[in-house]
């Protein structure tokens, strides 16, 4: 190649710079004669070309080419402010003054396809409020109150709200600047906060509660929340969740205090705290509405559950008009504090001489195993109970089995037997509970210590039996009351008088 049509392709590289990029197919390192020359033609028009290629031929003397800005531009078909502007972008490094590019390095990403690395930086578009602050004077002396905009959730949505908080006195803020300083970290923290909640109604929430709750939930507590999540289904089926307001839940629960009784309002407040709980922990809704709910006054007493104190003499009465196996059944739950779904899963092979390890429980027909830190054992001291029991088990796998080979069902004995008999008896009774609310109070008015109680019970918590289970009768006042007043006023005793 002469010196004119070395001259000639440099013009045309300056005119259009696009003809430049088929260089990028080629390697380009020191036996490449179309920049080899194009450097020489340039140096040799113009002195100061000529030292700045003398230059960077000196520094592409190493094992790697370098380019500088014009030769990137021209290879990238783009200008040289552009390859300033975009250095970040680039495998650039710097010699003293000069800025080279590593040309293979460069050739080798976007033969790859590899787009070049952006320093863009995709930043979520924020409101931005510096506030206001206002000094008060009071009593104690000056107070500063700052004054911002927060997200507040509405039953329409989440709307823009203005809201003031106390910063602090004149004392623990002495200056304008500190007490700045503390809007901005409030403000900060606020709008950080929660994301704007999701569309979703309650009954879609409730449906992905239960995938959530259902197998870490214990079986008979699950469907307790599930038969009070369908009287609130009732009401909040198609309900926005982000809607359901704090006021709502509680004029909700003090309609249906007419038709329901107290028992089933706390049970249709606990579901409704459970769920909308889960609904603020998964960041569902912004706010948790059900704050200071309480159940209502007055409800509906027609449908309460009184549990009745049975005697020994109704007991006993009781199993003595009842039918094997059923009455070796009532048998067990008058002599020991045992819940219905244990019974229903007693195995003959779980007695131990007395003691009876309770390992498994019924519900729904469905049997479910105790975790080994969660069995506990229970001694049977009836004699007559224990030979029963022996005497039912030895032939089948549960002690008390149906017809078909499976665990009795204990609701379909009580409708059945337990009610009619003691409807006939003159006993108001409920269920199989009453035996094991009288056996806890025949235990506290025998001394029994409260933590043997809670533990014979079942119990997690020692209060539970004190506050649920038991209660007071006017035997129970009256002793407590006359032994008062034997030792307030001894004469008032007729023995003492006698003697």
């Amino acid at each position: 190649m002469n010196q004119l049509e070395s001259n000639s392709n440099c013009n045309e590289v300056r005119q259009n710079p696009s003809s430049c990029k088929p260089l990028a197919k080629e390697p380009l390192n020191k036996s490449d004669g179309s920049v080899k020359e194009c450097a020489t033609a340039s140096s040799a028009g113009d002195p100061q070309s000529r030292c700045h290629h003398d230059r960077s031929s000196a520094l592409s003397n190493g094992t790697r080419p370098l380019w500088d800005i014009k030769q990137t531009a021209e290879f990238l078909g783009v200008s040289e402010s552009w390859v300033r502007r975009h250095l970040l972008e680039l495998p650039y490094s710097r010699h003293g003054r000069l800025i080279r590019i590593d040309g293979d390095a460069l050739r080798i990403t976007i033969e790859r396809g590899k787009p070049l690395k952006s320093e863009r930086v995709n930043v979520t578009p924020r409101r931005y409020q510096r506030g206001s602050i206002d000094w008060k004077k009071t009593k104690k002396g000056k107070v500063a109150y700052g004054i911002y905009r927060v997200d507040a959730q509405t039953i329409n949505g989440v709307e823009r709200k203005q809201k003031r908080v106390r910063l602090g006195t004149i004392k623990e803020l002495p200056t304008e600047a500190q007490a700045r300083q503390k809007l901005d970290r409030i403000i900060a923290a606020s709008e950080a906060g929660p994301p704007e909640p999701q569309n979703m109604i309650f009954g879609e929430l409730a449906e992905r509660w239960k995938l959530f709750a259902g197998p870490i939930t214990p079986k008979p507590t699950f469907n307790t929340y599930l038969r009070n999540l369908q009287w609130v289904l009732s009401h909040w089926q198609d309900r926005i969740i982000q809607s359901i307001t704090r006021h709502e839940i509680q004029l909700f629960l003090n309609a249906q205090a007419k038709n329901y009784s107290r028992s089933s309002i706390r049970g249709m407040k606990t579901v409704l705290q459970i769920i909308l709980g889960y609904a603020f922990e998964e960041k569902l809704i912004s706010t948790y509405p059900c704050v200071k709910i309480k159940c209502p006054v007055v409800t509906n007493t027609k449908r309460c559950v009184k549990r009745a104190e049975l005697s020994e003499k109704q007991k006993l009465a009781i199993v003595a008009r009842m039918k094997e196996p059923y009455a070796t059944l009532t048998l067990l739950f008058a002599r020991t504090p045992v819940r219905v779904e244990d019974a229903a899963g007693m195995k003959i092979t779980d007695l131990e001489g007395h003691v009876w390890t309770i390992r498994r429980y019924v519900v729904e027909g469905e049997v479910y195993e105790y975790p080994p830190n969660e069995q506990r054992q229970i001694p049977i001291m009836d004699a007559e109970l224990l030979a029963r029991l022996r005497k039912l088990g030895a032939d089948r796998e549960w002690v008390f089995q149906s017809r078909n080979g499976t665990p009795i069902n204990t609701g379909n004995v009580r409708k059945r037997f337990l009610k009619p008999i003691a409807k006939e008896l003159g006993i108001e009774i409920c269920g199989w509970h009453d035996f094991r609310h009288s056996l806890n109070r025949e235990m506290r008015r025998n001394g029994v210590d409260p933590k043997v109680r809670s533990g014979a019970l079942g119990h997690k918590k020692v209060n539970l039996a004190m506050d649920v289970y038991d209660r007071c009768n006017l035997n129970d006042l009256e002793q407590a009351l006359g032994s008062t007043v034997t030792q307030l006023l001894p004469s008032c005793d007729p023995n003492l008088r006698a003697a």
